[in-house]
């Protein structure tokens, strides 16, 4: 008798296990995270508008590595402007301590075995 309650629950536990890990892929397929995102100096509001989107699977979107480009002037000069530098700089500061808290909050979520 106690072996084939044992053994059921076994099989339990691993139909259980299966179900969690297909809702877990299923999940996953509607990450729209990125590997790299490019944001244009001279169109700050793109990249904010990046950050602000949330992934349906993790709730937070990671950006990946951010790479910022500038646009050029005919003479070939890099136009640049202080104000679209400070406001990418807090963008960036924000971005980071968003992706701290969501670090710190998944580090302290609980594992499904």
């Amino acid at each position: 008798m106690f072996g084939t309650l044992s053994s059921l629950n076994r099989r339990l536990d691993k139909l259980e296990q299966e179900l969690a890990d297909r809702a877990w892929r299923a999940k996953l397929g509607t990450c729209n995270c990125s590997y790299v995102t490019i944001a244009d100096s001279a169109r700050p509001e793109e990249f904010e508008a990046e950050m602000t989107l949330r992934c349906p699977a993790h709730g937070f979107r990671h950006l990946g590595i951010i790479k910022r480009v500038f646009s050029y002037k005919p003479d070939h000069n890099v136009r640049r402007d202080s104000q679209l530098d400070r406001k990418f700089a807090e963008m960036m500061a924000t971005y980071n301590a968003r992706l701290d808290q969501a670090n710190r909050e998944v580090a302290h979520e609980p594992r499904e075995n």
